[in-house]
């Protein structure tokens, strides 16, 4: 599921509930009249479906216990980046970066989880699929954001004019 999933997603064009439904092979979704919907009943392993649509489209699902931990996440999509932790409250975040050759999206995933994910066996609690539009990859594969951040290691490292750190001192 979490490979059909991340990868049907890379084909939304329209960011609807009924178009990521549609790109997952999931059923109609049950709407809400608020741009958001829930496939009911969830899809064994799930507690939860929530489809949101707009500009930030993406599904959020609520995994039973054992059914993903960090080791299933890795193995399919490449090592984590750990995300900042908003609060002492909210869960762990791992992205991920997937996309399909030709395909007119990319799609992050963030698996979440409850305790700190350190080793392979911790389990994620929920996993947000997102629909990121306008990144066309050549390749497959979950590389993209891993190109990006070495591009941005490469302009970081460029040295710059005095003129260029005054304005960047300046814009900020």
């Amino acid at each position: 599921m979490l490979r059909d999933w991340s990868e049907g997603l890379c084909f939304v064009t329209d960011p609807t509930p009924a178009a990521m439904a549609h790109a997952v092979g999931a059923a109609e979704p049950v709407l809400d009249g608020e741009g958001h919907g829930r496939i009911d009943p969830p899809p064994t392993g799930l507690t939860y479906v929530l489809l949101v649509g707009g500009p930030v489209a993406h599904i959020d699902v609520g995994l039973d216990r054992r059914v993903v931990d960090r080791a299933a996440l890795d193995a399919r999509f490449g090592t984590g980046t750990p995300l900042p932790r908003v609060d002492y409250g909210r869960p762990y975040v791992l992205a991920y970066e997937v996309s399909v050759a030709g395909a007119p999206s990319h799609c992050s995933v963030f698996g979440r989880f409850d305790d700190r994910p350190a080793t392979a066996l911790v389990e994620a609690s929920g996993i947000t699929f997102r629909v990121d539009p306008g990144f066309p990859h050549s390749g497959s594969g979950s590389h993209w954001h891993d190109r990006n951040r070495e591009a941005d290691v490469a302009r970081e490292a460029k040295p710059k004019a005095t003129g260029e750190v005054v304005e960047e001192i300046s814009e900020r």
